[in-house]
């Protein structure tokens, strides 16, 4: 748990672009068995802390989790997620909402929605998918397909950031050769 946790921050971290905030959810579908615990990755690009923003977590229409006023709030919850979601508190300042989901079950598969409704940006959402293991195999190819949408416009993004980022220290290297060769 610890590494995908660990993982998710790194994440953030390389997607991490200046600008206006984004958040960012996973560009690769969490798949898990029936009783495993999971985090679904959501972050805010660049780091703006959390702690003092609503943030909502969904399954289509369905509320997974609330967090508002500095606290979770788990009487807006769905019934079905109660006492089994958790955000990381302590991450939240570096805008870190990835969720916790603990002993899934197959009713928790489908796609998941983190929200924050007064981010003042363009991009307030961001998705993830997660993937419950079953003998239903039609099912989990249904989710996949959905998702699809979310997840492309996420991989441009990754795929963007990252250009961005190597873009970012090649320019670097060539000012420093320069820099180094006028005092030779």
């Amino acid at each position: 748990m610890l590494v995908k946790l660990l993982t998710g921050l790194a994440l953030c971290v390389v997607l991490s672009v200046q600008g206006e905030p984004k958040l960012m959810g996973s560009d690769q579908p969490v798949k898990a068995s029936v009783g495993q615990d999971v985090i679904l990755q959501c972050c805010l690009r660049p780091p703006l802390d959390a702690r003092t923003r609503t943030v909502e977590w969904t399954l289509n229409k369905t509320l997974v989790h609330v967090y508002r006023n500095r606290r979770d709030d788990p009487n807006l919850q769905h019934d079905n997620f109660k006492g089994r979601t958790s955000l990381f508190h302590n991450e939240m300042r570096k805008g870190n909402i990835s969720l916790q989901l603990f002993s899934v079950n197959k009713s928790d598969a489908g796609n998941y929605t983190c929200f924050i409704p007064k981010l003042g940006s363009k991009v307030n959402k961001g998705y993830a998918v997660l993937i419950v293991a079953s003998a239903s195999v039609p099912e989990d190819k249904d989710i996949l397909k959905e998702a699809s949408s979310h997840n492309v416009a996420i991989g441009s993004g990754v795929i963007v950031g990252g250009v961005v980022i190597i873009f970012g220290i090649i320019i670097i290297v060539i000012v420093r050769r320069k820099k180094m060769s006028k005092y030779k």
